[in-house]
């Protein structure tokens, strides 16, 4: 299997976000990148992300997102990633005391 693109992965996740979001990505090195969304009302959602051989691991601050509105997001992103990638994707989120951490499993 080739290596997953994390930038359709962000690309995907900004537009489940929201209709009118802007995505900016930066790659740290070959495996860790950081994606900012702005949104309609200039604020923005930075996420961090690590991508492995069949998953990729994505990281934001609480703050960036309440967790009512993360749950209906990770929703939508799972179909979005399912309906682009034609494979059963399986999203998965755990949270620590500043951040949510999601798992996706290709």
């Amino acid at each position: 299997m080739t290596q997953i693109n994390y930038i359709t992965v962000l690309e995907i996740a900004a537009k489940t976000l929201e209709e009118d979001s802007e995505l900016t990505v930066k790659a740290t090195d070959l495996k860790t990148y950081e994606g900012t969304i702005k949104l309609s009302d200039n604020s923005e959602i930075v996420i961090k992300g690590q991508t492995g051989k069949y998953s990729i691991g994505l990281a934001m601050k609480k703050k960036s997102i309440p967790e009512k509105r993360l749950q209906k997001w990770i929703d939508r992103l799972e179909y979005e990633l399912e309906q682009s990638f034609l494979k059963n994707i399986k999203v998965s989120y755990r949270s620590n005391i500043d951040e949510y951490i999601l798992e996706i499993d290709f």
